[in-house]
């Protein structure tokens, strides 16, 4: 019966479906560097061109079907009650844009309006298949966070 239980628990902790589980899974920004000065993009969403690496396998919300280290990535721009956050995700969270695929992602300033030009901090947040928070041993979300400058 123990073992039956052991088993049935780590089977949910891999599936990762419940947020509640402690996930190894890493995330780390590449670019921009930390404190860097960063033009603004010249597209109409003022977009900032954001590099990572993540052990995670990127997919779309709601398509991981169960699989194992499988979610999506929450871009962030400063705070949830930033205006330049306007994606709702589980709770108080918002969110500036969902990254589901590759090793790079486009913060996008436009959102923020006035409050473009500036100081920011930059988060990348990992998720799971249902838009929990994945979190590490500790309970921590499984984050990175880098401290920029944007100009026009």
């Amino acid at each position: 019966m123990i073992r039956m239980l052991v088993s049935a628990a780590l089977l949910l902790a891999a599936c990762g479906g419940s947020g509640t589980a402690a996930s190894n899974a890493t995330v780390f920004i590449t670019s921009p560097a930390p404190g860097a000065s960063v033009s603004l993009g010249s597209d109409a969403l003022q977009s900032v061109a954001v590099g990572f690496t993540t052990s995670l396998t990127l997919k779309p919300g709601g398509t991981c079907a169960g699989a194992a280290n499988c979610g999506h990535i929450h871009l962030v721009i400063d705070t949830y009650a930033s205006p330049c956050n306007g994606s709702a995700g589980n709770g108080s969270e918002k969110y500036n844009v969902e990254i589901t695929s590759g090793t790079s992602g486009n913060a996008q300033f436009a959102t923020c309006g006035s409050a473009a030009v500036g100081a920011h901090n930059i988060t990348l947040e990992l998720h799971d298949d249902s838009h929990n928070d994945l979190k590490d041993a500790s309970g921590n979300l499984i984050k990175s966070t880098v401290s920029i400058t944007t100009h026009l």
